[in-house]
């Protein structure tokens, strides 16, 4: 072998031995970096969880707070439901204690005149004209419970229950 083939292996392996060290600092500046973008994501990773868990409270906190807003409005129309029935009640008991005293006012009468039949007749009349009365006092509670019940969306065991 001559001095120049010596020198040309030599330079080549000089040459060989530095494309290895350039490949090799490339393939460590890479791996660095790819550390730093791994850093780099895991930590915007964990402000997003962190974000999510924030807002997730907070919609959780929300939806329990609307929830009791909803059960107390419920509560409020149910008893507003019953002072209602109960308002009505009483003024269907006062109709019929009404109706009681004019059938009693109408019987005296036709026992005082000994069965004459003018009394009678109007006092009839009374007891009718009062028993209409009754009747249509109680048709529209009627109605006016079941339209505040379908409006409101309970059923009378809700009412019963409230």
């Amino acid at each position: 072998m001559s001095f120049t083939q010596a020198s040309d292996s030599g330079s080549q392996n000089t040459r060989a031995q530095d494309s290895f060290d350039l490949v090799r600092r490339l393939g460590d500046v890479v791996l660095k970096k790819q550390v730093v973008k791994r850093k780099e994501i895991s930590g915007q990773v964990e402000a997003l969880s962190a974000k999510l868990k924030t807002e997730t409270d907070a919609l959780c906190q929300e939806a329990k707070q609307k929830a009791h807003d909803m059960r107390s409005t419920h509560l409020h129309t149910m008893q507003s439901l019953k002072d209602n029935l109960a308002t009505e009640l009483e003024r269907l008991l006062d109709c019929l204690e009404m109706i009681q005293d004019n059938f009693a006012t109408a019987e005296a009468t036709i026992l005082a005149s000994g069965g004459a039949g003018s009394s009678v007749g109007a006092s009839a009349e009374t007891l009718n004209l009062d028993m209409d009365e009754l009747v249509k006092r109680a048709e529209a509670l009627t109605q006016a419970d079941v339209k505040l019940l379908r409006e409101g969306k309970f059923t009378y065991d809700d009412i019963k229950e409230a």
